[in-house]
């Protein structure tokens, strides 16, 4: 081409370089998995091939330095990731799914949770099992900790005077021995085992 049609191409080059440039955030999304996909394909493609640059690139306005310095080559939007993109989609689109707080739009109904809470078989384990844990704690707290050895003692020491009482009560009475002829047979002690 000569210099004026140059010229007057690279400046609608320019013109479409500024619309491509507006318009390719909103029409092409990248994704990182799967490339670029188009809002609009009918209208607008994503690929390379269809940006303005190649085509400035082809007709040589880099030489027309009024050009070079007006030209900034519009790229694709940065790669995201697919879920969360998805996830923004949603929440424009479906906000009632994110907002917990309203009861209107919630997907259970307050009655079905109310019956799952007071179901009977759930509270009657829930008192068994705190049940058990106390009396595991109790029987732990008997065995491994001095609390334990103490009521051990104690029952000790309540058997220990009984016996002592019983053996008092023996040793004050006196004891009448038999004394027959013991010459001619053995002798028979019992011995007290303290």
């Amino acid at each position: 081409c000569n210099g004026e049609e140059c010229k007057k191409y690279c400046k609608y080059v320019l013109f479409i370089n500024e619309i491509y440039g507006k318009h390719i955030n909103k029409c092409c999304y990248c994704y990182k998995s799967e490339g670029c996909k188009e809002n609009y394909p009918y209208y607008f493609k994503c690929d390379d091939n269809y940006n303005p640059h190649t085509l400035f690139k082809k007709l040589k306005c880099n030489n027309f330095e009024e050009f070079r310095e007006k030209f900034k080559k519009a790229d694709t939007p940065m790669p995201e990731d697919h879920y969360v993109k998805r996830l923004a989609y949603i929440s424009l689109n479906v906000p009632h799914l994110l907002n917990r707080d309203n009861k209107k739009s919630s997907i259970i109904p307050d009655v079905v949770s109310d019956k799952i809470t007071s179901d009977p078989f759930h509270t009657f384990a829930l008192g068994s099992f705190g049940f058990l844990g106390v009396l595991l704690i109790l029987f732990i707290l008997y065995r491994f900790t001095p609390m334990g050895s103490y009521f051990n003692n104690r029952n000790t020491r309540n058997k220990e005077s009984y016996f002592e009482n019983f053996e008092h009560q023996f040793l004050e009475h006196n004891v009448q021995f038999n004394r027959g002829n013991t010459q001619n047979r053995r002798m028979r002690i019992a011995y007290h085992q303290a």
